[in-house]
């Protein structure tokens, strides 16, 4: 699910990466309000 999800939106913007994120079950830290985010791409082949 997540590697269709991710595909359609390296179609959309082709230049960026998306990045699922989730809190692990027994961290510390506060939630976050976004799970999912698309940066840019920056990697250098």
């Amino acid at each position: 699910r997540r590697q269709a999800e991710s595909g359609r939106i390296r179609e959309k913007y082709p230049d960026r990466v998306p990045v699922i994120v989730e809190k692990a079950e027994r961290s510390d830290i506060p939630d976050i309000d976004k799970k999912k985010l698309v940066t840019f791409d920056h990697t250098k082949v």
